[in-house]
């Protein structure tokens, strides 16, 4: 049976996936024995279960809706080297997390605030910014990529700023919060917050697989995908 590159790589990656996912549960400021999984009576099946595991599978859902959102950005943009934070998305979401941190979550003590505060915020400033970042590129010709780059490099760079700002004015605590979260930290990582992505990703991802052949097309360019039957404009 003949196998092909790519599913060579992707059997490998998944293995390496599974290998490492399994030390990084045991291995810690603790290892923990095998023998956890199934002693429930251990406090070692505590910290397996409701600390590590939860922020394991976030961290490879993050990880795999990353690389499709990574798909189709590199499509839309038709440059393999394109990423979230080619228009400002990461840029704007980063600010408006930091924002809820520093100035909402103390104003809101509220157990669901808590729950969909902080994803809730980068959310909104990810839409928001992609929003304006599209309508300000849009003329009479359609999309300009050109000048979709130049405003993403500009709202990185305005949001970039505004994150030192409130960096500065925020207490010792809050600041630790801040930096720790921008580095991908995962602490606070519980099985709400992963149904919660679940949830999200049962509902977008079938609706990306759906438009991957139109996708493809795109790759061609925006002439001849409009020549091949693809509304360009809706698509982008």
């Amino acid at each position: 049976m003949r196998f092909t590159r790519s599913a060579v790589f992707g059997s490998v990656s998944a293995a390496l996936v599974v290998i490492i996912g399994g030390v990084a549960l045991h291995a810690g400021s603790v290892w923990i024995p095998i023998s956890a999984w199934w002693d429930t009576s251990d406090i070692m099946h505590r910290i397996l279960v409701e600390l590590r595991l939860p922020r394991a599978i976030l961290v490879l859902l993050c990880g795999a809706l990353l690389s499709v959102s990574g798909a189709v950005i590199q499509s839309l943009f038709r440059n393999p080297l394109a990423d979230p934070g080619l228009i400002g998305v990461s840029g704007g979401a980063a600010f408006a997390a930091v924002l809820w941190q520093v100035l909402g979550a103390p104003l809101i003590d509220h157990p669901l605030a808590d729950l969909l505060g902080l994803p809730l915020s980068a959310f909104l400033g990810g839409v928001l910014v992609t929003a304006v970042v599209m309508r300000l590129s849009s003329g009479g010709q359609g999309l300009s990529v050109v000048v979709m780059l130049l405003m993403g490099i500009a709202v990185n760079a305005t949001a970039t700023a505004g994150i030192a700002v409130l960096k500065y004015a925020s207490d010792t605590m809050t600041l630790r919060q801040v930096t720790f979260w921008l580095m991908g930290n995962v602490q606070q990582a519980n099985w709400s917050q992963i149904a919660l992505l679940v949830a999200l990703a049962i509902g977008l991802v079938p609706m990306i697989i759906r438009s991957a052949r139109m996708l493809n097309v795109l790759l061609l360019g925006s002439e001849q995908a409009l020549l091949l039957g693809v509304n360009v404009p809706v698509l982008q």
